[in-house]
């Protein structure tokens, strides 16, 4: 595939920014410096420790010092327990030691984990500095580095502290995805499936039928699927950069996901994009619980995620399932309002609706109901 590079621009009222994909293009980074910093010397990149092992770091280490920049690199644990204060700290503390500016960019290296970890720490690094998101994740790419939401989490529940923070610019070089492992690629075409569900009932169809380009991950096919992603996101961002309405769709399958990823203790054992697309099959059965959809239509939405290589039982992730506790843990989602659930839930296949004061009570025997065929 050609080095072609497609764009998504995100407008946002004087902090504007692009979203650029392609095979092969971290070589565009250094012009995008020094567009954005002109006066920039020396660059820190945050990223972690399977990004090293990968030669990623090394990569792109290598562009930016053949242009002349000094590269800081700091180097963090991977997995989702690294999204905590006692990182956030670091990456502050080693930022601020290698003298970065207000005006600098600081390069976010990885997946979401780092993307929402440096996104947090650049809205604090002398009242807020700028950042480049470089996801090397299908998740990150369409999702978490898209649209400002950065935060960590805490023993209580995922994402509790946080900002919303824009990047100034984003590079998804779908090269990275080589080398990404099976059970983290599918994670991230959770995420994928989701746009489609929530929004875009064609796009949900096309991915269907072409489960086989996205195993093979060939390249064209995963340009357009990222492309259509961020579009869509970007779509729902600039109509609603706060979350005070319609961008609460894009948590179709959170609301029970987090809830199981806590239960997890934000571990491998169960990955993000895992828990999304078991909380989408969830949001989708509950729904046709309700008369929201049919069950039909539940059924088509569980089936097409299970031949994406992704959990649709409990009995997938858990040998056994605390349900008081996860109701506890989907009772601290940042979207409960005066003490009242909000969950995302189905009308049709690519129609979401956001569903306000939902009876717990009613969740609660869904999900018992899913834990007595364990």
């Amino acid at each position: 595939m050609s080095d072609a590079v497609k764009t998504v621009h995100v407008p946002l009222n004087g902090r504007d920014y692009d979203i650029n994909i392609g095979y092969d293009i971290v070589h565009i980074l250094p012009e995008k410096i020094a567009s954005i910093s002109p006066s920039q010397k020396s660059v820190v990149i945050i990223t972690e420790e399977n990004l090293v092992k990968y030669q990623h770091l090394d990569r792109v280490k290598s562009v930016l010092e053949q242009s002349g920049f000094s590269v800081f690199p700091l180097v963090l644990p991977s997995g989702e327990q690294t999204k905590n204060f006692e990182h956030l700290e670091k990456v502050v503390r080693f930022c601020v030691q290698n003298h970065v500016e207000r005006g600098h960019c600081v390069i976010a290296l990885g997946g979401g984990v780092i993307g929402d970890l440096t996104g947090f720490a650049a809205s604090m690094i002398r009242r807020g500095c700028k950042f480049i998101q470089i996801p090397t994740t299908l998740l990150s790419m369409v999702d978490s580095s898209v649209g400002g939401k950065t935060a960590i989490n805490t023993p209580d529940g995922k994402n509790l502290v946080g900002a919303f923070y824009q990047p100034s610019f984003v590079l998804a070089d779908i090269r990275f995805l080589d080398k990404l492992p099976e059970r983290d690629y599918n994670a991230g075409y959770a995420e994928v499936l989701k746009y489609g569900l929530l929004g875009n009932k064609d796009f949900f169809e096309f991915l269907s039928y072409n489960q086989a380009l996205c195993d093979a991950r060939t390249p064209e096919f995963l340009v357009t699927i990222i492309q259509k992603s961020v579009q869509m996101k970007s779509d729902i961002v600039v109509s609603d950069e706060f979350e005070r309405g319609d961008r609460a769709l894009l948590n179709l399958g959170h609301t029970f996901g987090h809830a199981y990823e806590g239960l997890c203790g934000y571990s491998d054992r169960l990955l993000h994009g895992e828990a999304v697309a078991l909380g989408m099959v969830h949001a989708a059965e509950y729904s046709a619980l309700l008369g929201f959809i049919s069950q039909t239509d539940a059924d088509i939405i569980k089936n097409v995620i299970k031949k994406a290589h992704l959990p649709v039982e409990l009995h997938d992730i858990f040998t056994d399932f605390d349900c008081d506790n996860a109701i506890s843990m989907m009772m601290q989602d940042k979207k409960v309002t005066d003490g009242k659930a909000t969950f995302i839930l189905m009308q049709d296949i690519g129609k979401a609706f956001i569903a306000k004061n939902t009876d717990m009570q009613v969740v609660k025997k869904f999900l018992l109901e899913k834990t007595h065929r364990m």
